[in-house]
């Protein structure tokens, strides 16, 4: 049992996220950058991109050895987007919503984690495959509202 549990902890990786500029709100006339699926799985939303937009940065790490395994920026959009149903092949554990953090630990083979932060955004990173625990800090002066995943 040691073992497994042992092995289970190595495989788990981390996603941190940092805010890098001020929001700028989004205007739904604005031209559709990259579509986000939606909540209910009924048909699919859109990403709204703008210059002024918020971007916020996430790195994945190895908790282990603390090397850096991927960066890039997470996907800002409208808390009005909606996502779709997860597939039963993903499994979701251990979530965490406190203050500005939003932290769930999933494992699939092609998942996404978002948070809805109180300035009117939602934040996805992805996609992601195997084990992981993403970490989502929303921006100064902001909360954590709610969040999830979806994916297989």
């Amino acid at each position: 049992m040691q073992i497994k549990i042992s092995a289970l902890l190595a495989a788990l990786m981390v996603v941190t996220l940092t805010v890098q500029t001020a929001p700028t709100p989004i205007s739904t006339t604005e031209a559709v950058t990259a579509p986000t699926p939606a909540p209910n799985g009924e048909g699919e939303g859109g990403s709204s991109g703008s210059a002024g937009a918020i971007e916020v940065a996430y790195t994945v790490e190895d908790p282990e050895t603390k090397k850096k395994v991927e960066s890039g920026s997470a996907i800002q959009s409208s808390q009005d987007e909606r996502l779709p149903l997860s597939a039963n092949a993903l499994q979701c554990w251990d979530e965490y919503r406190s203050g500005r953090v939003y932290a769930l630990t999933c494992s699939g083979s092609r998942w996404y984690e978002w948070t809805d932060c109180s300035n009117g955004y939602r934040y996805t990173i992805g996609p992601f495959g195997g084990t992981l625990r993403g970490v989502i800090v929303c921006p100064l002066g902001t909360y954590s509202q709610r969040g999830g995943a979806f994916g297989y």
